[in-house]
């Protein structure tokens, strides 16, 4: 029980590492020897906690802050993009859509809100 509790602080611990360093190229081996745990330990512990791989949860995470520049700031889609860890805005914007189903020129121009 008490190995539980320990890795489930690990956890609480990489993803509070995750919301503070989003933006930045994320090397997963490190991160796991950053919080002593091994690769595989890493990726199940997120996958069961999230549903997502720990790549996937961390896209997720840039495109939820990304959506909130885009909504409250006057960056442009390509430097919000950059902002959020995204190489490639052209990417960004396919995963944009393919997360939230509205392209971030539809987020930007206020069109989500209108139909919910």
């Amino acid at each position: 029980m008490e190995g539980a509790t320990n890795n489930d602080a690990k956890l609480n611990q990489l993803m509070a590492w995750l919301e503070d360093h989003f933006a930045e190229e994320v090397c997963w081996e490190a991160v796991a020897e950053q919080f002593s745990l091994s690769l595989r330990t890493l990726h199940r512990q997120l996958k069961q906690h999230t549903g997502l791989t720990p790549q996937r949860y961390l896209n997720r995470l840039r495109l939820i802050k990304a959506r909130h520049l885009l909504r409250h700031s006057d960056h442009s889609v390509t430097e919000i993009a950059y902002r959020c860890g995204f190489g490639d805005s052209n990417h960004f914007s396919t995963l944009f859509r393919r997360e939230f189903n509205w392209s971030p020129r539809d987020i930007r121009q206020g069109r989500d809100a209108i139909i919910q």
